[in-house]
This record gives structure tokens, sequence and C-alpha cells, in this order.
């Protein structure tokens, strides 16, 4: 038998195969299968790139406001601390690129203020406006929004990234405060040892919930964006903890780009989150069309039910 014949076969093996764990799976690899080709149809590691090129024009600027807001409520050495760390929950490796520069920010918060928040403000319309056409591409949405309402989002999604450093700190106070007075309260060992986790995790998931529900420009349900978002975030978190492993243990960064292999690393954080930022769109959009075309055959059979009983009760 000849070398064309065998691989015939073994493709053909190798479909019924998938046909039939993909309708055991009640058609999950189909389904998965169409978003990555619309990811690919739709650019998504472009997209994601250029994701990673707006958010790294935007980063110093969030980051001097972020330092100028909470300078005036926590000493320069604490407000440096608590916007690392933060800024190390999200951005794996940026945190010694803040700083490496935060001292300078500090030093100019009281001449710079103003024009941190007009940065971060035309910065941020940026990124929202990459973000922006990710998802509605996704959606195959091609009427762009009003150039206020954009700019009404952008200056939403940033108080909304200044909220979560503001969770962030009280959560953290909160929990210190009670560790502190060492309250038997009844299961706290047990939430002592899981909210760490838990609550990094549920903000993350909350944050991808928000964005799928409020960035496509046209009608998106709830039930719509609860799957993706959940998935996505776990995603992200798996993804974040692999990125942190790889720089740890094996990155070469230093060796390659020298003084600029912060920069580098924060580009490559960037770039995989915005993948994985398009594939969740993606997975998102799908899962909406699948359903709302379930939905269109459930209604047109019972239509038909209806007019079959009708024509039948007039012979």
């Amino acid at each position: 038998m000849s070398k064309g014949n065998q691989w015939a076969r073994l493709r053909k093996r190798a479909g019924r195969v998938y046909t039939s764990t993909d309708k055991k799976l009640g058609g999950a690899l189909s389904f998965l299968q169409a978003t990555g080709r619309e990811f690919q149809n739709d650019g998504g590691f472009t997209m994601a790139a250029a994701i990673a090129y707006y958010a790294l024009f935007s980063f110093f600027p969030v980051v001097l406001l972020m330092v100028t807001v909470s300078s005036f409520f926590f000493s320069s050495a604490t407000a440096q601390q608590k916007v690392i760390v933060w800024v190390e929950r999200y951005l794996p490796a940026s945190g010694n690129l803040v700083g490496a520069n935060i001292g300078q920010i500090l030093r100019a918060r009281r001449t710079v203020s103003l024009l941190a928040v007009l940065s971060l403000l035309w910065s941020g319309s940026g990124v929202f406006s990459a973000l922006d056409r990710a998802v509605n591409r996704a959606w195959g949405v091609t009427e762009q929004r009003p150039f206020w309402r954009q700019k009404l989002l952008a200056l939403g999604m940033i108080v909304g990234a200044g909220s979560l450093l503001v969770l962030s700190i009280a959560s953290t106070t909160f929990f210190n405060v009670i560790r502190r007075l060492r309250l038997s309260l009844p299961g706290w060992q047990l939430v002592d040892h899981l909210l760490p986790t838990l609550l990094p995790v549920t903000l993350t998931v909350s944050i991808f919930f928000l964005l799928y529900k409020i960035l496509p420009n046209t009608t998106v349900r709830w039930s719509d964006v609860w799957l993706g978002a959940l998935l996505t975030g776990l995603g992200w978190e798996l993804a974040k903890y692999l990125f942190t492993w790889y720089l740890a243990n094996f990155a070469s960064y230093n060796l390659i780009y020298g003084s600029l292999a912060l920069i580098i690393a924060f580009l490559a954080w960037s770039y995989y989150t915005g993948v994985i930022f398009i594939w969740g769109a993606e997975f998102t959009a799908e899962l909406a069309k699948a359903r709302r075309s379930r939905r269109s055959r459930r209604t047109a059979s019972r239509r038909s039910r209806k007019d079959s009983a009708a024509s039948k009760r007039r012979k």
C-alpha cells in the first residue's frame, strides 16, 4: 500500500474519531474550531500586538496617576509599595520596571499631576480603541460609537482601574486588621487561606465579564458573556502563573535585550494578555450566535407546530 493511501486512511479514521468525540461532547470541538477560525479571520494576533503597543504608551501615565493619588493618602514609600504590588499583580515583571523609575515620578508628582491626568486620558483612549475594535470585530459589528461615547467609556475604564487599586488596598488592610485582632470567627481559618487566592481570581473574572458586556456596540445579554468571562479569567490567571514561572526559570531577556529587558517582558505579557482577551471575545461572540441560532430554531419549530395544529382544526 502506498504512503498516499495510508495517509488517506489515517485522515478518514481521524475524521471519524473527531466526529464521534464531537457528538459525545455536544459539539464542543466544532465550537472551539469555529472560535479559532474566527480568531484567525479577524486578525486576532495583529489586534493583540496593537493592544500591547498602546499598553506600552499607557503604562507610565497610569502609574503616574496612581502614585500621585495614592501619595495624598499615604507616605511616598507606602504609595510606591502599594502601586508596585498592584502592578505586579496584573503585569508580571513590571513591578521592577516601575521600581526603577518611580522615584522620579514621586518627586515630580506636585508639578505634573494635571499632565498625568491628561496623558492618562489620552493614552487610555488609545488602549480602549484597540480593545473596542477587537471586541466589536469579534461580534461582527461595523458601526462605531460616537466620539464622545468612546471617550466616556475610556474614562470609565480608567476609573475602573483606579477602583481596583482602591479595592485591593482596602481588602488588604481589612484582612490585616482581622489578623492582628486574632478574632476567632467561625470558619475564619478556611477563609483566611482561600481568600488571598479567590479574591484576585474573582476580580479578574469580573473585569473580563464587564468588558465583554460593555464594549460590544450591540445588544449583549448577561447570559451570553458569563461563561466566556469565566474561562478567559481562569485562563489568564493560569497564563500569568506560567509566564511568571518562565521569567524566573528560563527567560534570558537580559542577555538579549540588556537594559530593555523589562520593557520587552512587559510587551510580551501585554501581547499574551491581548491574545487571551481577543480569544475570549471570539468565544463569547460565537457562543451568543449559537444560542441565538438555537432560540430561532425553537421559535420556528413552535410556529410550525402551531400552524400545523391550526391547519388541522380548519380541516
